[in-house]
């Protein structure tokens, strides 16, 4: 299996399917590190079509709403996989 880990910004239908055709299985996106974009949700729901999309988050404090906010969203676009990681952060 062959993933690839993204931001999810540069997600176009073209690159999209040239991933496909390239046989990357799966994209990996990041959603907090583009603050939780709309553009980004899209570009997952168009990508969800050709491959598996997992999304990740380092539950970071300050973003802690849009965690919240994201998981009918995923749930809507056919996201299969959420992966959550902590974070501390250390003073």
């Amino acid at each position: 299996m062959i993933k690839l880990s993204t931001n999810g910004v540069p997600l176009t239908k073209e690159k999209i399917l040239r991933l496909k055709d390239a046989r990357i299985d799966e994209i990996v996106v990041n959603i907090g590190a583009s603050g939780f974009s709309k553009d980004v949700y899209k570009n997952m729901e168009e990508a969800a079509k050709y491959m598996t999309i997992t999304c990740c988050a380092p539950l970071w404090p300050l973003q802690r709403e849009g965690y919240i906010d994201m998981l009918p969203i995923l749930n809507d676009i056919g996201v299969k996989h959420l992966e959550l990681y902590q974070l501390q952060i250390l003073n």
